[in-house]
């Protein structure tokens, strides 16, 4: 327990330093970039040059088909830099913790590389570290390939597939998103997704459909943030339907 509360006082100490450099940043010439139009919420494409860092707050987690309780914090930090005018470099890294002390926590470190086919097309691969604590889900290396497709700037298409060794099975997920302008500087974010599993826990099949939708909302050029209510249907161990409440604040700099 004690290390429990030693690694989650490092993260929260941490994510204040990150977010105090980010507001330092904002505040004058070494911001790189503001963000993309509102309604681009990956840009026209994902970051070339930037950072991005966001938290969030969920009534339930639910991931790949699984249910892993209430009362979750969220935090992710990624960052892309540009080594040619077609291809960009990226990296993540992406936390989930119950707010409740010693239960389920998830870890992961992606870097990827990513082709600009044009302006609204991107492919690529990418590796993912992932590091789970009390979960049936075992941690792994997941390497996999991407597709994001932004046709205007209303629509985003989203393709991903990985092999997960800790699951030693198939991964692939389709999402799409709907976010068109409703008054300046706010929008209506709407995506669907499914997921689907090969060999996934000794499981082929749909695991996972999701709606979630609520308001966009630009405060300034770097923050935005994004209240929202999902629904979700899992078939993972066992099926269930949860609606979810959340909230999202990012910073682009």
């Amino acid at each position: 327990m004690s290390n429990y509360v030693s690694i989650k006082c490092l993260v929260m100490k941490v994510s204040s330093i990150l977010l105090a450099c980010m507001l330092i940043c904002t505040q004058g010439a070494f911001a790189l970039f503001g963000p993309p139009p509102l309604t681009e919420e990956d840009g026209k494409m994902t970051i070339r040059l930037g950072c991005e860092w966001m938290a969030a707050y969920q009534t339930h987690y639910i991931y790949r088909g699984e249910d892993f309780g209430a009362n979750v914090a969220e935090m992710q930090l990624a960052g892309g830099v540009a080594i040619s005018n077609n291809w960009n470099l990226n990296g993540q890294i992406f936390g989930v913790s119950h707010l409740d002390e010693g239960n389920y926590s998830q870890w992961s470190v992606t870097a990827a590389a990513h082709y600009f086919v044009t302006d609204e097309c991107v492919i690529g691969p990418s590796v993912t570290g992932q590091f789970y604590t009390n979960s049936p889900f075992r941690s792994g290396v997941e390497p996999g390939f991407l597709l994001i497709w932004n046709p205007n700037l209303d629509w985003s298409f989203n393709s991903q597939i990985s092999y997960d060794t800790g699951q030693k099975g198939a991964y692939f997920e389709n999402s799409v998103t709907w976010q068109p302008l409703i008054m300046e500087n706010v929008a209506w974010a709407t995506t669907a997704s499914v997921g689907v599993g090969f060999h996934y826990q000794d499981k082929t099949g749909m695991r996972e459909l999701m709606l979630k939708t609520g308001p966009l909302i630009g405060i300034n050029a770097y923050w935005r943030v994004r209240p929202y209510v999902g629904f979700y249907h899992g078939e993972g161990k066992k099926s269930f339907n949860k609606t979810v409440v959340g909230a999202v604040l990012s910073i682009s700099f």
